[in-house]
C-alpha cells in the first residue's frame, strides 16, 4: 500500500515496514544494514514535522514471515513521509509478527512524547481534513478575513480547542493589516458553506499576542472566567494563555538573575506560588525579590528534583487557578504561539 491510499490515520501509531533503500542512510548505525531488505518503524504524527516514522529495526522478509535484528535503541533515527511519498510499505501486526518487546522502550517515548487530547482528538475529527498539509497535518489553510481588508489565505498550526473556536498558531505574515503576525495565536472556525471554509475572522475571533500578554490581565480574566464557570472549555483557555505567558516569582535571592522560589505547604502538599504581576504578591511580596519567568522555565522549577512541588498556583492571594501536574509536560514542551 501506499501513503495517499491509507492517509495520515492509516499509518498512525502503526508498525510500518518499508523496503531498505528508502531509509538506507537513517540505518547505518543499526546491526544488520547490510544484510537486510526492509526497515521497520513506527509510525506516528509530529506535532510540526508532520507524519514521522521512528527507525526501530532492520530486518529481512522470508515469504510473508518478517525476522527482525535488535535496532539500536541509543540511536534516534526518524525519516518524514515527504521522503518516502509513492513508496509501497505494508502495516504489520504487532501481535501476528511477534514484533519483539525490545521496541517497546522506543514506542513508548514517542507516546509520552505526543501532543494533549486536544491534538488528537482534531486529528481523529475530519472536520480539518480539506485544509490539512498531506505532509505536516496539523497544519491548515486558513481563510483571514476582517472588515476593510480582502481575505487572505495563510498557514496556520492547529494547537488547542478554546471556547467556541480552534486555537491555532499562524505560520505565515498577511500581506495586509489584519491586526495580527506570523507566530501569533488566532481562534479558527468552520464555516459550514457550500464548500465549507476554514476561517479566521479577525473582527471578533481570538488573537492572542505578546504585547497583549505583558500585564497579565488576559491571564487574569481568563482564569475570573474559569472560576465563575468551572468546565473544560474555560481550563482549555486558561491554559491556551499560560503557554505564552511570563509569570512572576516571589526569589529568596536579591539577584534578579537567580531564582531562589519560596515553597509553601499545605495539608501535606507543596506548591510553587506564581503571580500575575508584582503587586498581586501584597504584603507576601515585601519580602522577596519579584523575577519574571516563562511558564515553561517555572515549570521546570516545579519539577526540580531537589524539590519537587504537586502544584503551581497562580495568584494564590487573589482570583486563584492551580496548575496541577498532569498539565506540566504539555505547557514545559509547548512551543510558543505568540511573538513580540
Amino acid at each position: 500500500m501506499r501513503y495517499s491510499e491509507v492517509g495520515f490515520r492509516g499509518v498512525n501509531h502503526q508498525y510500518v515496514c518499508f523496503p531498505i533503500h528508502v531509509f538506507r542512510e537513517l540505518v547505518k548505525e543499526f546491526p544488520g544494514n547490510l544484510k537486510s531488505d526492509c526497515v521497520l518503524t513506527y509510525g506516528y504524527v509530529d506535532h510540526e514535522e508532520g507524519v514521522s516514522f521512528e527507525v526501530l529495526a532492520c530486518g529481512k522478509k522470508d515469504g510473508t514471515k518478517y525476522n527482525f535484528y535488535h535496532g539500536n535503541p541509543d540511536v534516534h533515527s526518524v525519516g518524514r513521509i515527504a521522503d518516502v511519498e509513492g513508496v509501497s510499505f505494508e502495516i504489520l501486526d504487532a501481535y501476528a509478527t511477534s514484533i519483539p518487546e525490545i521496541f517497546a522502550e522506543k514506542v513508548e517515548r514517542i507516546l509520552e512524547f505526543q501532543e494533549n487530547y486536544d491534538l488528537m482528538n482534531m486529528r481523529i475529527a475530519q472536520d480539518f481534513d480539506p485544509f490539512r498539509d498531506p505532509y505536516k497535518i496539523d497544519e491548515v489553510s486558513v481563510l483571514l478575513t476582517k472588515e476593510g481588508s480582502d481575505p487572505e489565505t495563510r498557514k496556520a498550526r492547529l494547537e488547542m480547542n478554546g471556547i467556541g473556536t480552534v486555537i491555532a498558531t499562524l505560520l505565515e505574515e498577511p500581506e495586509q493589516d489584519f491586526g495580527c503576525h506570523e507566530g501569533d495565536a488566532i481562534g479558527l472556525f468552520i464555516q459550514q458553506s457550500d464548500p465549507p471554509v476554514c476561517a479566521a475572522d479577525l473582527d471578533r475571533e481570538l488573537i492572542i499576542s505578546k504585547g497583549q500578554l505583558a500585564d497579565g490581565s488576559v491571564l487574569k480574566r481568563a482564569i475570573a472566567d474559569f472560576n465563575k464557570s468551572p468546565s473544560d472549555e474555560t481550563m482549555k483557555y486558561v491554559l491556551a494563555i499560560l503557554r505564552d505567558s511570563d509569570l512572576w516569582i516571589p526569589s529568596k535571592s536579591k539577584d534578579e538573575d537567580r531564582v531562589e522560589p519560596d515553597y509553601l505547604n499545605e495539608k501535606n502538599s507543596s506548591y510553587l506560588p506564581v503571580f500575575t504581576q508584582p503587586d498581586e504578591m501584597g504584603e507576601y511580596g515585601e519580602h522577596f525579590t519579584a523575577v519574571r519567568e516563562s511558564v515553561s522555565q517555572i515549570i521546570a522549577l516545579a519539577q526540580n528534583e531537589a524539590h519537587p512541588v504537586d502544584a503551581v498556583v497562580v495568584n494564590p492571594y487573589g482570583e486563584t487557578f492551580i496548575i496541577e501536574k498532569r498539565f506540566f509536560e504539555a505547557l514545559e514542551k509547548k512551543k510558543s504561539g505568540t511573538k513580540q
